[in-house]
């Protein structure tokens, strides 16, 4: 099933203005006749009860002849995406003549109120990434980044999310050493190489790298988690799980590359794109309680440790909290218009005061492991911050909003989120803060975490 998006910006007010569809005067205009004469029908129809039935049938008839006159330019519109993909499950395959997976899903919700409609056929990795080099496709859908696609495409912000693991008979420090296996052609295999780790072993199946482990003919394989899920679940009579040990390696967005030549002739295409996709992907971004646990002992560990070197409550006790909500809308307003390089006043002023200097001195220390801090008092503005943020107002966002809702539950966590301009997975970790004089609630702190870095031991 296709998921409908939710954003502001897939509403219908917006989807003229980001993905025109040509009109003519003629099929403008005919929604309207159309509108009156059904209502002139519905006045007579009530007028003669006699005939109602009869006249409901005209209207019934006329409605959908003018509709269809209607609208049938911008069926006859739609435009074919023409895309490959290779077999990877559940992230995309082929069943029942139907191409499906997690990364078609999220594409054809972000394109569901456009005119693009996705035509996908599934080939092998190698012919997929030629056909894209030589232009012969728009696009290769369901591939994670790589330095040799980027010569000829652009790739889009991610579409689902691997976890990538090291399965292996004892836990290690490091990959440097080790025979390793993995899939041939897969992402992990050619990530792997390229960064001149030894690859020993590259198979056709997942089940034969679990043999080559237990022959000792390689010391480990890195693999996706949830495709070592879907094996084990396979394999009830053959469990290798126990004997395996199981360390995250690093998280791979899985993209839609676009060659040059639709990217030229369709310049505005991806960016409005991406912009969609944020309500539309699910796949991946979400810790598993294993995860969320390792996490929420370092957040708490952060916390406790950030709170013994900056004095919170006093910084939102002394901080301006007689603004309207009014007022900090129309400050939100202004800061989102405002640029990174001509930031607004209040943003300059909250950025040099004594508590964003602790903060941003604070995140420094921990050595790109805390990628942003936020101080936000009781009404969800912005007290301090280590860096610029996008918004002033936070108090519409889950992490101030759940802290808020729930202050009995202690910390929120949020699912992994990609930063775009540092091409780096972060999740957000907030906490409420009460003053310790009046146990009210006067506020949250939230720590941007290094997803990455929270869950690798790996050096």
């Amino acid at each position: 099933m296709w998921r409908s998006c939710k954003s502001r910006n897939c509403s219908s007010r917006n989807l003229g203005k980001q993905w025109p569809i040509q009109t003519t005067s003629s099929t403008r205009d005919l929604p309207i006749a159309a509108t009156l004469f059904i209502t002139r029908m519905m006045v007579l129809a009530v007028h003669y009860g006699q005939a109602l039935g009869r006249v409901m049938r005209v209207v019934t008839r006329t409605f959908f002849t003018l509709y269809l006159l209607a609208f049938g330019s911008s069926v006859a519109a739609e435009q074919p995406l023409q895309l490959f993909a290779s077999p990877a499950p559940p992230y995309q395959y082929g069943a029942d003549g139907e191409i499906r997976g997690s990364t078609v899903d999220a594409l054809r919700c972000a394109l569901s109120e456009t005119p693009w409609r996705p035509h996908i056929q599934m080939v092998p990795q190698r012919r997929a990434s030629h056909s894209l080099q030589k232009g012969v496709i728009d696009g290769y859908l369901g591939i994670a980044p790589s330095a040799e696609l980027n010569k000829h495409a652009v790739i889009s912000a991610p579409l689902a999310l691997e976890k990538w693991y090291l399965y292996s008979e004892q836990p290690v420090e490091s990959l440097d050493g080790l025979r390793l296996g993995a899939i041939a052609g897969s992402n992990e295999a050619m990530w792997l190489e390229r960064r001149g780790y030894d690859v020993t072993m590259q198979v056709a199946t997942l089940e034969q790298l679990v043999a080559l482990i237990d022959r000792q003919r390689i010391d480990g394989l890195v693999v996706d988690s949830r495709v070592m899920e879907a094996y084990l679940e396979q394999q009830e009579a053959f469990q290798p799980a126990p004997g395996l040990d199981a360390q995250f390696i690093r998280f791979a967005p899985l993209g839609l590359y676009l060659g040059n030549n639709f990217v030229n002739v369709h310049p505005d295409f991806l960016a409005r794109l991406n912009a969609r996709l944020d309500d539309c992907v699910t796949s991946g971004f979400q810790l598993d309680e294993k995860e969320a646990g390792e996490v929420l002992k370092q957040a708490r560990a952060l916390f406790a440790n950030l709170q013994q070197q900056v004095n919170l409550e006093a910084a939102l006790r002394s901080a301006r909290n007689d603004y309207t909500l009014a007022e900090i809308l129309m400050i939100d307003q202004l800061w989102q218009q405002a640029s990174v390089k001509n930031p607004t006043d209040e943003a300059l002023a909250i950025t040099a005061n004594p508590t964003s200097l602790a903060l941003e001195h604070w995140q420094a220390s921990h050595n790109g492991r805390i990628t942003e801090l936020m101080l936000i008092d009781h009404q969800g503005a912005l007290v301090a911050m280590s860096r610029l943020t996008s918004d002033f107002w936070q108090g519409d966002e889950s992490k101030f909003r759940e802290v808020v809702a729930n202050v009995d539950k202690g910390l929120f966590l949020s699912p992994v989120r990609f930063d775009a301009s540092s091409r780096h997975f972060q999740v957000i970790a907030s906490k409420s803060i009460f003053d310790d004089r009046s146990g009210e609630l006067i506020g949250v702190v939230a720590i941007g975490l290094d997803i990455e870095k929270a869950l690798s031991g790996l050096h």
